[in-house]
């Protein structure tokens, strides 16, 4: 039965081992529909999910994937379909779901507690990108802090982003023409801002002094109450925007570092 199983996917794994993943895909897909025993459909779902996982097409990968009856399969391949939910979720980005399936893997599988440790680096970068610095580092040090450069990586965590807060840039702007802008580190944005608001109230001044009320108002206030108003929203964009990119190097450089640990225990 063994052998003979094997064979059913020598065309869809010889496909995939050489990056011809749209047929392997169709070629795992055929031998799911060709056969109806629970234990090769699995083995198929394993096949095409990866195909797919290659092809960046995550969405399909995970339909594929939820298509396994895991109560006629055994353990191995159980978690082996579980690890490659784990990662489909996280190349897709969504890490919350990677906890998610990390923990489903425990509660299914709790037998495979050494198996399990082989996916704690994941849950570990997952972390990091959810902004829960401390619980990964606790994970880190579970996992890392017998390597010698563990320093290195303790430094990092001990060193976290100070994130500003987009509502408190909005309302800065709201009462300090280009304050909130100022505030998510945007000087020269926010100088142009106030300089711009205040050139439209002087104007403004300056016309209804004069007597043209109407250029006074359809220029001058039109011309404040847009920059007013989009810079407080500016304001926001912008704290976000850059805390936006703040984390993502912080984070690419812890991750850089725990597959760099990851590659010694490994070894």
């Amino acid at each position: 039965m063994l052998a003979n199983q094997e064979n059913l996917f020598t065309t869809a794994d010889s496909l995939l081992e050489n990056g011809q993943y749209r047929e392997a895909s169709l070629a795992y897909e055929r031998v799911f529909f060709e056969h109806g025993n629970a234990l090769i459909q699995a083995e198929a779902n394993l096949g095409r999910a990866k195909s797919l996982r290659s092809l960046r097409e995550y969405e399909t990968a995970m339909r594929v994937l939820n298509r396994t009856r895991y109560n006629a399969i055994s353990d191995n391949l159980h978690f082996k379909i579980r690890a490659e939910r784990v990662l489909v979720r996280y190349l897709s980005r969504d890490w919350r779901q990677v906890i998610n399936e990390l923990n489903q893997i425990t509660f299914f599988l709790p037998e495979m507690s050494e198996q399990k440790e082989e996916l704690a680096y994941i849950r570990i970068l997952a972390l990091n990108e959810l902004q829960n610095w401390d619980d990964a580092f606790e994970l880190a040090v579970q996992r890392y802090g017998v390597l010698e450069n563990f320093d290195e990586l303790s430094t990092q965590y001990q060193n976290q982003p100070s994130l500003k807060s987009p509502e408190r840039a909005g309302w800065i702007a709201t009462f300090v023409p280009g304050g909130g802008q100022m505030y998510a580190g945007e000087w020269r944005e926010g100088l142009v801002s106030a300089g711009l608001q205040f050139s439209a109230l002087g104007w403004m001044g300056y016309n209804l002094w004069t007597g043209y009320y109407a250029t006074a108002i359809l220029t001058g206030g039109g011309v404040f109450q847009a920059v007013y108003f989009g810079g407080t929203d500016r304001a926001q964009i912008l704290t976000e925007r850059n805390n936006n990119n703040t984390t993502i190097r912080y984070n690419e450089t812890l991750r850089n570092l725990i597959l760099n640990f990851e590659r010694q225990i490994q070894k």
